[in-house]
């Protein structure tokens, strides 16, 4: 959170995209019987990670909601854009 905070002070946060990755299932030697009754299905990682923990460790760091709404739309958009 630092990184990302300190490179949007020094003017490049127009630059970063943030992402992350999540296995729906991991396989790893047990059947998805075995590994669903596991604390596998309780992670605190999930899909509203960054929004649950992330965001608020940027707005901490002073990021403006400006800032966070630019790497969360502005920013991947742009990307896509080609811009």
């Amino acid at each position: 959170m630092d990184t990302i905070a300190a490179l949007c002070r020094a003017g490049w946060g127009h630059r970063l995209l943030l992402s992350h990755d999540l296995a729906a299932y991991l396989a790893f030697w047990d059947s998805w019987e075995t590994t669903k009754h596991s604390d596998w299905l309780h992670l605190e990682e999930d899909y509203t990670f960054i929004h649950r923990r992330v965001l608020p460790l940027l707005e901490e760091r002073g990021l403006s909601r400006a800032d966070i709404d630019r790497l969360l739309t502005g920013n991947p958009c742009a990307f896509f854009e080609g811009v």
